[in-house]
C-alpha cells in the first residue's frame, strides 16, 4: 500500500461498516483496529481520525500457516454498540475509554495500559495474553520514564 491509498476524513458518520478492519491516522498516532472500535468524531483534539484505509495485512508467500489461532474470548463484549473499549458504569451509563484517558491526561503508554486492560478478553480473535503482554510492555516503559 502506498501513501496515496489513504482517504482523508473530516468528520461525520463512520465511513465504513463497524466490522471492517482499518488502518487509521490521527494527529498523534496511527494504528489498526475494527472501525466499530474507533471514535469517529472530530473534537479538535489530537486523537481525531484524519485519514483511514482498509487494512490489508502483508503476508509472505513462504510463511507457513500459524499452528494455533488465538482463542476467542468467552464473554460477549459489553457496552454501547458492542465496543470492547466502552465501559458500562454501575449506574448504567456508558463511558468510552478514550474519554477517560483524555480526562485524566494520561500519556501514550498510560493510555495503552488502560485500553489493554479494558479490552482484555473482550475483543474477538485477540488472545488475553496479547493484551496482558501490552500491559507489561507499556508498564515497563512507564517504570523507565519514572526513573525506575
Amino acid at each position: 500500500m502506498s501513501d496515496n491509498d489513504w482517504i482523508e476524513w473530516h468528520g461525520g458518520h463512520r465511513p465504513v461498516h463497524p466490522d471492517v478492519v482499518v488502518q487509521y491516522r490521527t494527529g498523534l498516532s496511527a494504528g489498526v483496529d475494527s472501525a466499530g472500535a474507533l471514535r469517529w468524531q472530530h473534537t479538535g483534539s489530537g486523537t481525531d481520525i484524519i485519514a483511514y484505509r482498509k487494512y490489508v495485512p502483508a503476508v509472505a508467500s513462504d510463511t507457513p500457516p500459524p499452528e494455533e489461532a488465538p482463542s476467542m474470548p468467552q464473554s460477549a463484549p459489553s457496552g454501547l454498540n458492542g465496543s470492547y473499549y466502552d465501559i458500562r458504569l454501575l449506574d448504567g451509563r456508558i463511558v468510552a475509554t478514550q474519554d477517560i484517558i483524555e480526562a485524566l491526561g494520561l500519556n501514550f503508554a498510560q493510555g495503552n495500559i488502560l485500553k489493554s486492560v479494558v479490552r482484555m478478553g473482550r475483543k474477538p480473535g485477540v488472545a488475553e495474553r496479547y493484551d496482558a503482554e501490552k500491559v507489561v510492555y507499556y508498564g515497563t516503559r512507564e517504570l523507565k520514564r519514572a526513573g525506575g
